[in-house]
């Protein structure tokens, strides 16, 4: 996932966009800025920064994962990147960033904050309707979500 900008990078203005997204042929462009070459990466999956949280969501696979540990498996959601990149955006949402129309938040006005929530949000939501549509088998859940920061553990 190409995360939305987030504001201008630089004292000078705006950064220049160096991804081209191509979500229907799962490419990314990187420009290598300063070589005067790109360079195309192939995924199974590309989503671009107009993506929402919820289409998101829905397509990136998750659904799955939380529905086979609905079945009793373990899983896991594992977000790797480099600082900046839109990890604990899409994990989490940013508080910050729910009145932002940008990410679909309109707190401000009075609108569904939950539009900007991340990943964690609604995968607790699914796991618990889940929940409540299996009366025919008990469960314990347990969760964990773990942030290494600068070599830091958040647990």
């Amino acid at each position: 996932r190409v995360r939305p900008p987030a504001g201008p990078s630089t004292r000078r203005g705006p950064a220049k966009e160096c991804v081209e997204v191509d979500e229907r042929k799962c490419t990314l462009l990187l420009e290598e800025v300063g070589l005067g070459r790109s360079r195309e990466l192939r995924f199974d999956s590309v989503h671009g920064p107009d993506t929402s949280q919820s289409e998101f969501f829905k397509s990136c696979g998750i659904t799955d994962l939380l529905d086979a540990a609905l079945d009793g498996y373990t899983s896991t959601v594992f977000a790797f990147g480099q600082t900046g990149s839109g990890k604990t955006f899409t994990m989490s949402g940013k508080a910050a960033e729910a009145n932002n129309e940008h990410y679909g938040g309109r707190a401000s006005t009075g609108h569904d904050r939950s539009l900007a929530e991340g990943l964690m949000q609604r995968t607790v939501r699914y796991l618990y309707a889940g929940l409540a549509k299996r009366t025919d088998v008990k469960y314990m859940v347990r969760a964990t979500y773990l942030e290494i920061y600068n070599e830091q553990v958040v647990d």
